[in-house]
């Protein structure tokens, strides 16, 4: 599979599978063996923390994002900087 060395990518798919696969067979399960609602409360659980996981890696990557926007920004205006400097220097 590929993308697996993204993180959030990791967690999203664990978020499918639990949300899809597992938490539907415990409910189930629960139905007929009421011993198993404790698994079912369990991948509840798994479930909110990946959510929880999912955004918290969303706000890092959204914070990296604008300190590398206002680095290039900043990297931009020395350049306007020292091309205009370099253009009077040469009036």
């Amino acid at each position: 599979m590929k993308g697996l060395e993204d993180k959030k990518k990791r967690c999203e798919l664990q978020l499918n599978f639990v949300s899809a696969i597992a938490l539907p067979l415990w409910r189930g399960l629960a139905k007929c063996f009421p011993k198993c609602s404790e698994r079912v409360a369990r991948a509840e659980e798994i479930l909110a923390s990946y959510g929880t996981l999912i955004t918290e890696l969303d706000e890092q990557r959204a914070k990296k994002e604008e300190v590398h926007y206002w680095k290039t920004k900043r990297y931009q205006v020395l350049d306007m900087i020292t091309t205009w400097a370099t253009h009077e220097q040469s009036c």
